[in-house]
């Protein structure tokens, strides 16, 4: 099988509508779910597992790394260094979401994905090989880069799925990604300097005691070499040429009309004609709104650990938890995400649609975000046991409502733009914001955490997540943006 499909022309300058309609009621909606595609979704997949563990995968152990390297001469310099490494990764998805989504637009999404795992599968392993500072910077930098590659799949998606089975699709998205961000932290603590930590095993192994930080490293490379050997065989292009979609768009039409009107065929209207050559203006609000949200939820998850490991029993009090009781509680919200995408979010979009599920569930989110620091004087009055009853159901709610909003606000994006074409910088456009507010979130969130908490008073806490909330009730209003661009439609998907 090929790697590059024939190119897409340049030479047309129209294209047809996004999709051809599907076997439809008389009503227009889709008459059963269509089953997903398999071999297709399982590489989409992977390629989505593969982001959140390259992104989580050094946490456990780059203070470590850092601090073998001899860079830094006390813990705070360390604290940089780390802080520069773990940036990089999304910093260099900034730079490359957006060319990435343009060449998938360009020679095809099959070819840019399965490049982009071939990039994953060698970074990593160029990070774990890593025995200095620049090596380290270099080799993360470059595992950004071919991460960016996302919001081609998400374009893949859109253009394999169909209004009936799009939802459940994006909804695996984000199983995966919750997956990911379980497995990454997991890989790397288990697999890291095994020489020490499984010395049964690897004790005599003198590859692993001179790059003590490979073997995850490698681990997770099989994660993408497993998607590019099923993705080389299975996975098919998707971008058609545009001549292509609008003989398939006419012919669709021509069918519709001559259902209802037998006598009309003969006069059945052209596609609409649509320049393929400029981004579309009513995808701004719905890439701008996965930008906050992005920003809301990174900003969340930077204060969650922060929270939890303030002492019980001081005036700018926390939950008081150890390494232990800070990973138990993440694996309560790693289970309820799982619910969350297999249950929850399948009810409320279809009984809301994506834009009606956005801020439904956006204000699950931001209720249980303001109630969050509250569980705090649970502890003392109460005892743990209750505070713990209490800290789940909040997790719960948390969890449904953060995990539904991104799900839904993914299928917006998708719906914002105009043509198939446009599909690749759409979401690579969406991409690039995500990654801004994932970069700039963290710098945002750590100014506000260190000011308020300066101050030594009680509610120092409640300022902090009320920064989340702020920036939540800003995608609140900018939905009704999103609405106002992609019209009535909006309610339709």
């Amino acid at each position: 099988m090929s790697l590059f499909p024939d190119p897409v022309s340049d030479d047309e300058s129209v294209m047809a509508p996004l999709l051809p309609p599907t076997t439809a009621t008389a009503a227009g909606a889709p008459a059963e779910r269509t089953p997903l595609p398999f071999k297709q979704m399982l590489v989409l997949c992977i390629i989505n597992i593969c982001e959140p563990i390259q992104l989580t995968i050094l946490f456990p152990f780059i203070y470590f790394m850092v601090k073998d390297f001899g860079v830094a001469k006390n813990d705070s310099e360390i604290g940089w260094y780390v802080g520069l490494i773990t940036s990089l990764f999304s910093f260099a998805q900034v730079l490359s979401s957006l060319p990435i989504g343009w060449l998938s637009d360009k020679i095809g999404r099959r070819p840019v994905l399965l490049l982009g795992l071939a990039g994953n599968m060698l970074s990593s392993i160029l990070f774990g090989l890593s025995t200095n500072l620049p090596a380290a910077i270099v080799s993360r930098f470059l595992l950004g880069l071919v991460n960016g590659n996302i919001g081609v799949a998400k374009s893949m998606t859109g253009e394999i799925t169909d209004k009936s089975n799009r939802p459940a699709a994006f909804a695996l998205f984000g199983v995966c990604f919750s997956l990911g961000g379980i497995v990454g932290p997991m890989i790397g603590g288990t697999l890291s300097n095994p020489v020490t930590q499984l010395p049964w095993l690897f004790g005599s192994s003198n590859l692993f005691r001179e790059f003590p930080y490979l073997l995850p490293c490698i681990v997770s490379s099989f994660v993408s070499l497993t998607g590019l050997v099923v993705g080389w065989f299975h996975l098919e292009e998707t971008l058609r040429r545009e001549s292509e979609e609008v003989i398939v768009a006419s012919t669709s039409l021509l069918h519709q009309d001559a259902f209802q009107n037998p006598q009309s065929t003969v006069n059945a209207l052209p596609p609409p004609v649509i320049r393929k050559d400029r981004f579309p203006a009513k995808a701004y609000p719905a890439v701008l709104g996965l930008g906050l949200l992005a920003m809301t939820g990174i900003i969340s998850e930077e204060f969650y650990p922060l929270l939890c490991t303030l002492p019980v029993d001081q005036l700018q009090n926390g939950f008081g938890f150890k390494s232990f009781q800070i990973g138990l509680s993440l694996s309560i919200r790693g289970c309820f995400t799982f619910l969350t995408q297999i249950f929850v979010f399948p009810f409320i979009q279809k009984r809301y649609g994506s834009l009606r599920s956005v801020r439904l569930a956006l204000g699950v989110f931001l209720t249980s975000v303001t109630c969050l620091p509250f569980l705090t004087y649970i502890i003392p009055t109460f005892g743990e046991p209750t505070f713990w009853v209490f800290l789940v159901a909040n997790l719960a709610f948390l969890t449904a409502g953060q995990m539904s909003t991104f799900t839904s606000m993914f299928l917006v994006v998708n719906e914002s733009a105009e043509t198939q074409s446009q599909l690749g910088r759409v979401n690579g456009m969406a991409q690039m914001a995500a990654c801004v507010a994932r970069t700039v979130g963290p710098l945002i969130g750590g100014f506000v955490w260190t000011r308020v908490f300066a101050m030594g008073v009680w509610w120092g806490k409640h300022v902090a997540y009320a920064v989340v909330v702020v920036v939540g009730g800003l995608l609140y209003l900018e939905t009704f943006l999103i609405q106002k661009a992609l019209g009535e439609a909006a309610f339709d998907f």
